[in-house]
């Protein structure tokens, strides 16, 4: 919290030295397009930063503290390694609103043991129908630590005599792992504050910028403000999508229900199968639905051996498409030399083209040893 005042009170002198005409900042600032960057702690206290913004009074603290001239343009957010839940308003996750926010996170990292900040995209708000563009997406780097995404801290995330026993063979370089950082802050804050929206193709799909990063896995999510969902499965009865008058079909699945999955806040569809049987899971929807592109979260649950699923969409002429979808398998780690390997499940972002109005899709499952996590199916424009 005090992280996040010292921000603002940082932009509210910037403010003063901007309308002084002796001063070298002068007319210099533009405080009405502003885009906040933090690393580890301060990668949460932009987001804390965001909202106090808005406010007129500490929410904990009403009588005591309070917040004046502040209500800068703050527009986009770049977290590298944040924390999560630091602060926590009236003691639950703060919800921050209609902001364009990124997270981008290492499997190696040796201070948090995942990718916490997911929280903070997930407790992100669009006010729908607005006007105002906004996303939130995040990468997830294999071979990336904690430490490397500045000069100081290096390769090792913890204490002297504790860090001897860290695994840092696997490691990025740093110069890989701030050269990456850049390509990322770059396309950013050009896109949010600068309008150049050929950038968000980045966002969307990190393997646009595949010859320009590291070599090594990237996990990646994008959501945005022009998205309307089918089926979030945060709803109790699971034979309805979320989508008002949508319906939900299965066939030969062992598990289909919702699961809660912590490090995402969120949650999920399980897909399993039956033995030696093809599963299926279908929406069925009232009205047809028009877009650009069907999006949804999807990962291999950490028994699943399967790496692909089908998606069939249907399409009111009665026509329908099929896709193949290829899901990366749960990524290794070893942060400790004398530790196990772990495994990482992350979400990953699949867009499907949409081709007419649709009335319905289908998943698809064979295997075994498929099981699948899926969540926030939506339709895009």
């Amino acid at each position: 919290m005090a992280r996040a005042i010292m921000i603002l009170e940082t932009l509210k002198q910037l403010r003063l030295w901007d309308a002084e005409p002796n001063n070298r900042f002068y007319n210099q600032i533009d405080l009405s397009n502003v885009g906040l960057m933090g690393h580890s702690r301060a990668g949460e206290a932009i987001v804390i930063a965001q909202v106090f913004n808005k406010l007129k009074f500490l929410t904990d603290y009403p009588g005591g503290v309070s917040f004046t001239d502040y209500e800068f343009g703050i527009k986009a957010l770049f977290s590298i390694g944040g924390t999560d839940d630091g602060y926590m308003p009236l003691g639950h996750s703060l919800i921050s609103e209609d902001v364009t926010m990124f997270g981008i996170h290492g499997i190696y990292d040796g201070d948090l043991s995942s990718f916490f900040f997911q929280a903070k995209l997930r407790y992100l708000r669009f006010t729908s129908n607005s006007s105002q563009y906004n996303f939130k997406a995040s990468v997830y780097v294999h071979q990336a630590n904690h430490g490397q995404f500045n000069r100081d801290w290096g390769r090792f995330d913890l204490i002297p005599g504790a860090s001897r026993f860290m695994n840092v063979r696997p490691l990025l370089t740093m110069v890989q792992q701030q050269h990456l950082c850049k390509i990322y802050i770059a396309a950013l804050m050009n896109l949010v504050l600068k309008n150049q929206m050929h950038y968000r193709v980045l966002f969307e799909d990190y393997r646009s910028a595949m010859p320009y990063l590291p070599y090594t896995n990237y996990i990646s999510t994008f959501q945005d403000s022009n998205e309307t969902i089918v089926a979030d499965f945060e709803h109790y009865d699971v034979t309805q999508g979320t989508i008002a008058g949508s319906k939900v079909s299965i066939v030969n699945l062992l598990h289909w229900g919702s699961v809660y999955v912590k490090v995402y806040r969120s949650a999920m569809l399980i897909l399993q199968p039956t033995n030696s049987s093809v599963g299926k899971y279908a929406i069925h929807l009232q009205n047809a639905m028009t877009g650009s592109w069907i999006r949804f979260q999807v990962c291999r649950a950490p028994e699943g051996l399967v790496d692909h699923l089908t998606v069939q969409l249907f399409y009111d002429n009665g026509t329908s498409d099929s896709f193949m979808v290829h899901v990366l398998p749960a990524l290794g780690k070893r942060v400790f030399k004398t530790g196990s390997t772990d495994y990482v499940t992350a979400i990953q972002t699949i867009s499907l083209p949409l081709l007419r109005p649709m009335v319905g899709l289908e998943f698809i499952v064979d295997g075994v040893n498929a099981q699948f996590l899926v969540d926030d199916i939506v339709v895009a424009n």
